[in-house]
């Protein structure tokens, strides 16, 4: 299964990885790349803190669109190009 839309503004969370320290993150996906996620954390009064960069094949992950929405993927369902995962 595929997932065909932007990330970038989404808010992430880890629900499961291979690198444990991972689990339970949540932050804002900044950008990504074919098999990476940026993720901003502690974002307080628009202000980044720390930035995350995120191998994709690792993680399972729960995303929150921005019209609440919550979606649950592997990130192997990522493994594109973003702009050829949107296009379809």
């Amino acid at each position: 299964m595929g997932y065909a839309h932007e990330l970038i503004g989404m808010q992430l969370k880890v629900v499961d990885s291979t690198s444990k320290n991972l689990v339970d993150l949540v932050g804002l996906i900044l950008d990504e790349s074919r098999e990476t996620i940026t993720l901003g954390l502690d974002m307080q009064n628009g202000n980044l803190k720390q930035v995350k960069l995120l191998k994709r094949s690792l993680l399972k992950i729960k995303l929150h669109g921005k019209s609440g929405k919550t979606i649950d993927l592997n990130g192997d369902d990522l493994l594109n190009k973003p702009w050829d995962r949107i296009k379809g």
